[in-house]
């Protein structure tokens, strides 16, 4: 556990670095931030490609004031993390998703858990829930919903299915070669604010293998195919001026999810959608629905408890 300190102008709220042990005896870092009191719930914060979880501090000092602590966990060869740049097992990613819940878990007994999970971190989300079942320990508690924010399922021109398989055999062929490209700042954001900061960001790349690249697109098509098994609520905002995703693929995963999903389709943002013009209304709109997510869990365990007292 790394040194604690309290948020910035002395918020109120405490921030930590810690480092969360997954079952690949590879220890990752991460931020938590919890509020004063017993959070009322815990979001775990996937970023995505090239990117780091303490990008994501000021939603977090939102939703910390709203009862809920926030854990950010950078991925194998992103942020403070160890590991090669841009390269991981789609795999392991998964199983480091399913222990840092675990420990949430074990930190927090009582909080419901919500995964929020931004570009590739969309895509992995999606995902886990599909997959689960087979990830979670026996001990770890059902997850109570999912965020999908600008989830990178299937890039904007998105290739026919063979060629689909196609890109994954070569990655198994070809799985260390690199391509080293950062997004151009215009696709992330129009707020120029940000677009300095995500400039000045020296921790962020744009690295990633063949093999990573591949395994994205791969499953990304594996999360529409089999969106059915999504039975948790679930949040899909994006910006209707992304041009790094496929939006009818976010329009089509909510179709296939059915019922339990909310969409929210943001006029004029891009693929950053956190950290856009109209960031601090996105926020707010999570807030809401995380509010109204545990109102609903709590009326069915009390419904429950009566059930089981009568």
């Amino acid at each position: 556990m790394g040194q604690r300190k309290y948020g910035r102008e002395n918020q109120g709220y405490l921030v930590q670095t810690i480092h969360l042990k997954s079952g690949q005896s590879q220890s990752l870092s991460g931020t938590l931030w919890t509020p004063d009191t017993a959070p009322t719930g815990v979001l775990v914060l996937l970023h995505g490609l090239g990117d780091h979880s303490d990008r994501f501090a000021q939603m977090a000092s939102v939703l910390v004031k709203s009862g809920w602590a926030v854990l950010g966990m950078d991925l194998p060869g992103h942020g403070r993390s160890p590991g090669r740049r841009g390269d991981a097992k789609y795999r392991d990613l998964l199983g480091h998703v399913a222990a840092a819940r675990h420990q949430m878990a074990v930190r927090f007994p009582a909080a419901a858990q919500v995964i929020l999970g931004h570009s590739m971190g969309g895509n992995l989300a999606m995902n886990y829930v599909i997959r689960c079942e087979q990830l979670d320990r026996r001990d770890t508690p059902p997850l109570e919903g999912i965020v999908l924010c600008s989830p990178m399922l299937l890039p904007p021109d998105p290739p026919p299915r063979p060629h689909v398989f196609a890109a994954w055999l070569t990655g198994h062929l070809l799985p260390w070669w690199k391509i080293r490209r950062r997004p151009e700042v215009e696709l992330l954001t129009s707020d120029a604010r940000h677009a300095v900061t995500i400039e000045q960001d020296e921790v962020m790349h744009g690295e990633v293998t063949l093999r990573l690249a591949t395994q994205l697109l791969a499953q990304g098509r594996f999360a529409l195919d089999n969106a059915n098994q999504v039975n948790v609520p679930t949040l899909i905002c994006y910006g209707d001026d992304d041009q790094l995703i496929d939006k009818a693929a976010c329009r089509h995963a909510a179709m296939r999810i059915g019922s339990g999903v909310t969409v929210q389709c943001w006029p004029d943002q891009r693929h950053d959608l956190l950290h856009d013009t109209q960031a601090d209304q996105v926020i707010e709109e999570l807030c809401l629905w995380l509010r109204g997510l545990v109102k609903s869990e709590n009326s069915q365990l009390q419904l429950s408890r009566v059930t089981v007292a009568a």
